[in-house]
């Protein structure tokens, strides 16, 4: 190459110069980018994780304050039925509906509750039953074990799977008994039903025990089996935490 067409000597060092200058940008500017989209994929996976437990909350609103149609209808009427034609269980009647009422809607707002306060309520919705068994052709007995104290059950849990079970009056009547063993963390619930479940009480119990664990999980337990001597069966396993006794 003629002289006069030579690189200056200090072209090269120039050149690398800018060329690392651009490729250290470059190296930058890729890395400020990977971490900005790592980024916007941690905000949209915490966004993600806030909508799933929004949604799971309205999940729990939703199934606790929905008190099936049919059952109001059956207990207004009852309250009708006793105020047109009074019994000595009348005014109990009437009291026991709207604790159990005023309960619900207390109680619907909160994710758990005392132990010691839902057994409670589930005996005051057995005495409403039972005030007027000879009209609905049901009757209910409630044996517990354990100690309820100090502990926090799932809001409305033992109300609502009763529920099911007071929709419809059976053609004959009906014996429904529940027994409550209270363990340490787990609450262990038994029901026996003397008649064989119809299509829909299958569909309502199947659906109470899915609604619950869809929202608690692998803690929930839930078997529900129509049995061969014309009885069916319910067996529940629910979560129980510790309080600090309020």
């Amino acid at each position: 190459m003629p002289a006069d067409e030579r690189l200056p000597t200090d072209f090269w060092p120039a050149y690398l110069n800018t060329t690392y200058l651009y490729l250290g940008n470059f190296m930058l500017f890729s890395m400020m980018l990977f971490f900005m989209e790592k980024n916007e994929e941690n905000n949209l996976v915490v966004e993600l994780e806030q909508e799933k437990k929004a949604i799971e909350l309205v999940k729990l609103d939703l199934l606790k304050t929905n008190i099936s149609p049919d059952f109001m209808m059956r207990s207004l009427s009852q309250l009708k039925r006793a105020a047109t034609v009074p019994e000595p269980y009348t005014p109990e009647s009437i009291i026991t509906f709207s604790e159990l009422l005023r309960y619900r809607l207390y109680r619907g707002k909160q994710q758990q509750t005392p132990l010691s306060e839902e057994i409670e309520a589930l005996k005051t919705f057995i005495n409403f039953i039972n005030y007027d068994q000879l009209h609905n052709n049901l009757k209910a007995d409630l044996q517990i074990t354990g100690d309820p104290a100090g502990k926090d059950v799932a809001a409305l849990a033992l109300i609502n799977v009763l529920e099911p079970f007071c929709k419809v009056i059976p053609d004959e009547a009906a014996d429904l008994k529940l027994s409550i063993q209270i363990l340490t963390a787990t609450l262990l619930l038994t029901i026996r039903y003397d008649k064989t479940a119809g299509e829909a009480l299958v569909a309502d119990l199947k659906q109470y025990g899915q609604d619950y664990i869809d929202l608690y999980g692998s803690t929930v337990l839930f078997n529900f089996e129509n049995c061969d001597d014309a009885t069916c069966k319910i067996e529940m396993t629910l979560p129980l935490l510790l309080n600090d006794g309020h």
